[in-house]
Order: C-alpha cells, then structure tokens, then sequence
C-alpha cells in the first residue's frame, strides 16, 4: 500500500478555511482543535527528525497542517 496516497486522499477531504483554535503537544500524546473539530494523537519524540516548522500551528489551516504531515512520509 502507498502511504502517500492515503495521505494525499486524507488532505484533499480537509477543509482550507478551518483554523487550529489550538493544540497542545505532549508525551505521549497531542491534541488539537479546529472550529468544532478536534484530534488527538501520539507524539513522536522530537529528537527522532530536525522541526518541519518553527512556528505556531496556531491559525494554520487543517490542510496546511495536513501537508507537514504528509511530508513526515517522504523521509
């Protein structure tokens, strides 16, 4: 099976004009809300790649954030 695709199928469902509200990362796990979404996952320890953004999350829309996902698949 190709990750990738399922990514790519996962992003073109997710909304461009819905906003992180906020998240919280932590061990071992990390949420997120997003207008009356919300997410939780488990967190992959940071010293296992470099950071993808430097930046907040905070008001990155769910596609966007979607993409730093996929690119996690490419490494």
């Amino acid at each position: 099976m190709n990750y990738r695709n399922l990514y790519d199928e996962i992003i073109a469902g997710l909304p461009d004009d819905v906003r992180i509200d906020d998240y919280a990362v932590g061990r071992p796990w990390t949420y997120m809300r997003a207008g009356g979404l919300g997410g939780i996952c488990m967190t992959i320890p940071a010293y296992t790649r470099p950071r993808l953004r430097k930046e907040s999350f905070l008001g990155c829309s769910l596609r966007e954030a979607g993409e730093y996902v996929r690119s996690l698949q490419g490494q």
